[in-house]
C-alpha cells in the first residue's frame, strides 16, 4: 500500500492512478563489520555506554537514533588514533548521514525524524481543513528537527556545511572513512564492488535506526525513496495504452525477479515475499520490513515551492545559522500562506 499511495496516487491516496512502481527504494544501515565487531571496540564501547555495540544485521536492526549518535561520539578518531586495533589511516567518524542543501536531501530525512517523533507535515489528504501552522512546527516537530540536528556534530564536517548529500556519504563509507551509513539500497552496488569501494567485503547491513514509543516497540516511519513510472494526461490513447503493456510487463513476477536478482528492487508483495528475494543481496534482509514503514511528502503543483523554502530553511538551521523552532516556524507559515492563496487551505 505504500509504494502504491505514493508512487501512483493522484490526488494521494485516492483511486485515481497515474504511475506505478519502477524503482523503489528504503533507506538502510550501511556498516563496516571489521569496526564495530572488533573485540577492544565492542569492550570499550561495553564499558562506556553500558550497552553492547551492535555487529550483526539483527543488531543493527534495533538500534535506536541515540544508539547511533553514541556510535557517532564514540568513533570520532583523528588521523594515527588507533582504530580497531591499528592506527587510522586517516580522520574518522562513527556515522554519516544526509544533511544537503540541494534537491530533497534534507526533507526527506527530517521528514521520518517528525513522523517517528509523533509530529507531522502538512497532509494535504486533510485539505482544506488541514492546517500547516501548528502542525508543520508542533513542539514534536520541533524536538524532532532538534534531534536530527544533535547527529550532525558526529558527521564528517562535511555535514556542517550542508553539502552531504547521498552521495556524499556513500562517498565517504566507501572511501572507509566512516563506520555506519543511513543510506538508500539504490547506492548500495558500490559498496559491494572492489574496484569502487576500500570496504567491499566488510559489510553488514540493517534497517535503519528508530524511535521507541511509548508502548515500547520501535517506530521507523520513513520517507519513501525511488522512483515511479508516471503517465502524464496529454499522451494519445495508443501512447497510454503502449505505456501501460510495458508497466504490465515490468511488473510480471518474471521480470521482476530478474530485475532484483540484478540489483534492484521490487514493490511487488508476491516477489519480494519469495523466500529467493533475501538471497539476491545482502540488505535485502530489511527492504520487506522497512517498506511497511514508508510515508510520502505532497503530491500538489505547489510541490516544488514548498520543497525550495524548506530546503533553504533546513540549510540555515544544519549549518548553525539558525535553532530548529525558528527554522520550522518560517516553514509553516509560508507553507501556510502559499496553500492558503492555492485554495488548499481554509482558514
Amino acid at each position: 500500500p505504500n509504494p502504491l499511495n505514493a508512487y501512483s496516487t493522484y490526488p494521494h491516496k485516492s483511486e485515481n492512478y497515474y504511475g506505478f512502481p519502477q524503482f523503489p527504494d528504503v533507506l538502510v544501515n550501511y556498516a563496516r563489520k571489521d569496526i564495530i565487531c572488533n573485540e577492544e571496540e565492542q569492550k570499550n564501547f561495553q564499558a562506556k555506554y553500558n550497552k553492547k555495540l551492535p555487529c550483526t544485521g539483527e543488531e543493527l536492526d534495533q538500534m535506536t537514533w541515540d544508539d547511533f549518535k553514541n556510535v557517532g561520539e564514540f568513533f570520532r578518531r583523528k588521523k594515527g588514533e588507533m582504530l580497531a586495533g591499528k592506527p587510522a589511516e586517516d580522520d574518522f567518524y562513527g556515522i554519516a548521514f544526509q544533511a544537503g542543501k540541494g534537491y530533497d536531501f534534507s526533507s526527506m530525512q527530517i521528514n521520518g525524524f517528525i513522523w517517528q517523533m509523533g509530529g507531522d507535515i502538512w497532509d494535504e489528504t486533510k485539505a482544506p481543513t488541514g492546517q500547516a501552522e501548528g502542525v508543520v512546527n508542533s513542539p514534536e516537530a520541533v524536538k524532532a528537527l532538534e534531534k536530527y540536528l544533535a547527529l550532525i556534530e558526529y558527521m564528517p564536517p562535511v555535514a556542517k556545511t550542508g553539502t552531504m548529500d547521498i552521495f556524499k556519504s556513500d562517498e565517504l563509507f566507501r572511501e572507509g572513512k566512516v563506520a555506519m551509513n543511513i543510506d538508500w539500497i539504490g547506492l548500495g552496488e558500490a559498496s559491494l564492488d572492489p574496484k569502487s569501494s576500500k570496504v567491499s567485503d566488510k559489510l553488514v547491513f540493517g534497517q535503519m535506526p528508530g524511535t521507541v514509543g511509548p508502548d515500547g516497540k520501535m517506530i521507523r516511519w520513513s520517507n519513501i525513496g525511488g522512483q515511479p513510472f508516471v503517465l502524464t494526461t496529454w499522451t494519445t490513447p495508443e501512447q497510454t495504452k503502449e505505456a501501460v503493456d510495458f508497466v504490465k510487463w515490468w511488473l510480471s513476477d518474471d521480470i521482476q525477479h530478474q530485475f532484483a536478482a540484478a540489483g534492484g528492487q521490487s514493490a511487488v508483495k508476491s516477489v519480494y515475499e519469495d523466500p529467493k528475494y533475501v538471497t539476491y543481496r545482502p540488505w535485502n534482509r530489511a527492504w520487506a520490513p522497512q517498506l511497511d514503514w514508508q510515508k510520502d511528502v505532497w503530491h500538489v503543483p505547489q510541490f516544488f515551492e514548498l520543497l525550495t523554502q524548506q530546503q533553504d530553511q533546513f540549510d540555515l538551521a544544519i549549518t548553525g545559522k539558525q535553532d530548529a523552532k525558528t527554522t520550522l516556524d518560517n516553514i509553516a507559515k509560508f507553507q501556510q500562506n502559499l496553500l492558503t492563496e492555492a485554495g488548499l487551505i481554509q482558514q
